[in-house]
């Protein structure tokens, strides 16, 4: 019997080749390969933030295919720039993407928390009832709790809530020496 694949949307801010974001993003592209190569089908959804000077991710929608997986990278809006100096990834076309097409996937893959993609798989799991799988690694460390208290207790409460499919996976390590891993 061949088992079907199981379908994930990958919904992120940034995504590789963006690498001035550091190392996230080359463990999310290592991931994704991992799975696609152990019966996984991966689509990745992300904004061209750290993109905006290479001409192929101007677009308002560009699709690519990296590592055998499917990314589309979406124009953002610095709407938000008093969120942080990305904007909060904030994108109507990803938006608007993710609603259309999250019925399609088994699961809903996020690699952060606080930014707006987040928000829109969050939306996406409770209109089509999809298991939302947060993987908030470093995200919840008390630097990080101490930069927009507000927002983020509002957004975990939302994300939290006792009859959610959400399941937030994250490392979050105590202070040892005054430094935060």
């Amino acid at each position: 019997m061949i088992r079907n694949k199981k379908r994930i949307l990958c919904i992120v801010p940034t995504y590789y080749p963006a690498s001035k974001f550091g190392g996230p993003i080359q463990a999310l592209r290592s991931l994704n390969y991992f799975l696609t190569k152990n019966n996984f089908e991966i689509e990745v959804v992300t904004t061209n933030a750290g993109l905006e000077d290479r001409s192929e991710y101007k677009l308002n929608k560009n699709i690519k295919k990296l590592d055998g997986i499917k990314t589309i990278y979406f124009s953002r809006i610095k709407l938000f720039d008093f969120f942080n100096s990305s904007g909060w990834h904030f994108s109507i076309p990803l938006f608007i993407y993710v609603l259309q097409n999250a019925k399609n996937f088994d699961v809903i893959y996020c690699r952060s928390i606080w930014n707006f993609p987040t928000i829109a798989a969050y939306i996406a799991s409770k209109i089509y009832n999809k298991k939302l799988i947060i993987a908030a690694t470093g995200k919840l460390t008390p630097w990080v709790w101490s930069q927009m208290t507000i927002k983020k207790k509002h957004l975990l409460e939302i994300y939290s809530k006792k009859n959610s499919s959400t399941f937030i996976n994250t490392l979050c390590f105590k202070r040892r020496r005054g430094v935060v891993p």
